[in-house]
């Protein structure tokens, strides 16, 4: 068929596009040219459409995490003895993380701890609410470290404040 694409002729392309038009517009980033893998940027892991059964994925579909490229993440953890969230960037680099932490430290309610991690004001229910409704990256970067979320409520208990409420299936 003259003018079509394949799947992966597709892909090529829109990955090229993001990181020609992410280096036009000063978008840093530990990832070298096509290294880092767009589809997770998007759309996290890879979630299949009952509907329309493609086993491949369509290129809008998610990572299904045999790509062999890097997944950014942003990862909570608790700090007991400061009462603060530790937020940890796997890559600081990109705009999307330091635009979002540079808001917070220049409101004031984060530090910056080292290259990669800060210190946010207040515990790990709220800050995982503020960080999974902000407007500079997909709520599918943010996780929680496990045990955090429990340290962090007794914490807010032990001070005789009741856990910020946040939906369950976040």
């Amino acid at each position: 068929m003259v003018g079509s694409m394949t799947r992966e002729n597709r892909i090529a392309q829109i990955s090229a596009n993001f990181w020609k038009n992410s280096a036009r517009n000063g978008f840093r980033t530990v990832f070298s040219i096509g290294a880092g893998c767009v589809k997770w940027l998007a759309d996290g892991n890879y979630t299949p459409n009952e509907w329309d059964y493609d086993p491949y994925g369509s290129f809008r579909d998610g990572c299904m995490g045999n790509c062999g490229r890097e997944h950014p993440r942003l990862v909570l953890s608790f700090d007991a003895a400061t009462k603060t969230t530790v937020a940890t960037v796997t890559h600081p680099e990109l705009l999307p993380f330091q635009n979002y932490f540079e808001e917070r430290v220049n409101e004031e309610t984060a530090w910056v701890r080292d290259r990669s991690s800060y210190d946010l004001n207040g515990f790990i229910r709220e800050n995982l609410t503020n960080l999974r409704t902000q407007r500079h990256f997909g709520r599918h970067l943010v996780s929680v470290a496990d045990g955090a979320l429990e340290a962090s409520d007794a914490a807010q208990r032990e001070q005789g404040r009741a856990p910020y409420q946040t939906y369950q299936n976040w």
